[in-house]
């Protein structure tokens, strides 16, 4: 079985043409799972915090994922940036 597919079935996934039920899956566990074990953030992210209006309490925040390439330098190769000037002058 490749790793998608041992991930899939762990995280509560399917196959397209597959044995899915609903009354087996439970969407609950599937972000838990991802989130806990596979470190990844599908529909939202979250963190516990210290509450800053009563410090003695904590609080649930939710964020919306954010892309692994979040910055415009993480687009650009600045490293080949010279060489490529280099080459246009000859």
């Amino acid at each position: 079985m490749c790793l998608f597919m041992l991930s899939s079935y762990q995280t509560g996934g399917w196959t397209i043409s597959g044995d899915f039920n609903i009354t087996d899956w439970n969407f609950q566990r599937t972000l838990e799972i991802q989130h806990n074990q596979y470190g990844v953030q599908s529909f939202f992210s979250w963190t516990v915090d210290t509450d800053l209006t009563n410090t003695s309490r904590n609080i649930i925040q939710l964020y919306e994922p954010v892309l692994a390439l979040e910055t415009r330098n993480n687009y650009l190769n600045e490293t080949k940036d010279n060489e490529v000037k280099w080459r246009k002058k000859w």
